[in-house]
């Protein structure tokens, strides 16, 4: 026996795929509409963010110009800014070399009163020469004196002055005029150790 095999499909029973029909439409443009909504939303909360960010810029820039001036630094002020520093500098460099000056004053003090101090009867100072030559103290002193043995006993009384304690005598030139002893001593003051 044979058997034999009927095809019963025929195409004619096939349904045909309309894909342009209103219900596919309709799905396509409905996903269409969502998807751009969507797409729409982000956008507006993005754009809601950086404006938020931009005005908190312009609020941190509006207080860095009230801190600063309210507008940027130009050549011509930075300049005027630091002439003026530079001129505030000069003048506290002043200031420093009147104080220094007036330190070295007060320093000189003791050993004029010194000076003072060792008074001898015959004996006179027409010059007296205090100042710091590279960091040491000198003193020069001239004079006259009527006999020869008031130089020793001036040199004796500035050696019992507290001030003059420990340092030493570099340099005597004694000369005499006329009955009158005329000397100078130059002082390097060197603090002995």
């Amino acid at each position: 026996m044979s058997l034999q095999q009927v095809n019963l499909l025929t195409p004619d029973l096939v349904p045909a795929k309309n894909w342009l029909s209103v219900q596919s439409m309709a799905i396509v443009t409905g996903v269409f509409v969502v998807g751009l909504l969507s797409f729409s939303g982000m956008q507006s909360i993005k754009a809601a963010k950086l404006e938020q960010v931009r005005s908190e810029s312009e609020l941190k820039l509006s207080e860095l110009n009230a801190v600063r001036g309210t507008e940027p630094p130009t050549q011509s002020s930075v300049r005027a800014e630091l002439d003026q520093l530079q001129q505030a500098r000069l003048e506290q460099e002043k200031l420093l070399r009147r104080l220094v000056a007036q330190e070295q004053y007060d320093r000189f003090s003791p050993f004029l009163l010194g000076l003072a101090s060792a008074r001898v009867d015959g004996l006179w100072l027409y010059e007296i020469d205090i100042r710091m030559l590279q960091g040491q103290l000198l003193i020069g002193l001239k004079g006259r004196a009527v006999h020869a043995d008031r130089l020793p006993e001036l040199l004796q009384h500035l050696g019992n002055q507290e001030v003059f304690q420990g340092y030493e005598f570099s340099e005597l030139i004694v000369d005499r005029h006329e009955q009158l002893l005329h000397f100078s001593i130059q002082t390097r003051m060197e603090q002995a150790t």
